[in-house]
């Protein structure tokens, strides 16, 4: 039996991936290290940032920092990606599972339906006009506040207790 190139476990509601390649050194790919480590320096060598760069960064980051990225091709440190909103925290190499995991049970104590909800809202949102996005947002909190979990989590809060997210 062969060992899975990625594994999957799933402890208190969260779950891990890990990558088992260490004949190569679990690599995801030669272009995906090189975008972490080098940000988007494509048209330092006269070709676009495709996959959705161009698209996507204006969206996340400010316009005119989305556009000196693109266009200058620098790369930037983790405290850059930071202070301009590309990233959420920066921490020593030795911290970093205790933040993600953190950062994962912040989520996973969340109503599962909201969580789900909320990101199929936001990025179905990116896509489509202001007014079109307001329409997914309501069809999204109908679909929510008629669920069990929008009952509990608002009871619980008055009892003063834990919710019990049951992802109905």
């Amino acid at each position: 039996m062969t060992t899975p190139a990625l594994r999957y476990e799933k402890r208190e509601g969260i779950a891990y991936l890990t990558f088992n390649r260490p004949e190569v050194r679990n690599a995801i790919s030669p272009e995906v290290i090189c975008r972490l480590a080098d940000g988007l320096m494509e048209v330092k060598r006269a070709i676009l940032p495709c996959a959705g760069s161009m698209v996507r960064l204006p969206r996340q980051i400010a316009f005119c920092k989305a556009m000196e990225i693109l266009l200058v091709g620098d790369t930037f440190s983790a405290q850059e990606a930071y202070r301009i909103g590309l990233i959420n925290s920066v921490v020593p190499a030795d911290q970093l599972m205790a933040k993600a995991e953190e950062f994962a049970h912040k989520i996973a104590d969340n109503g599962p339906v909201a969580v789900r909800k909320i990101k199929e809202t936001v990025l179905r949102g990116l896509s489509v006009s202001l007014e079109e996005g307001f329409q997914i947002e309501s069809e999204s909190a109908r679909a929510v506040l008629a669920t069990e979990d929008a009952k509990e989590g608002p009871r619980a809060f008055i009892e003063k207790r834990k919710p019990r997210y049951v992802g109905k």
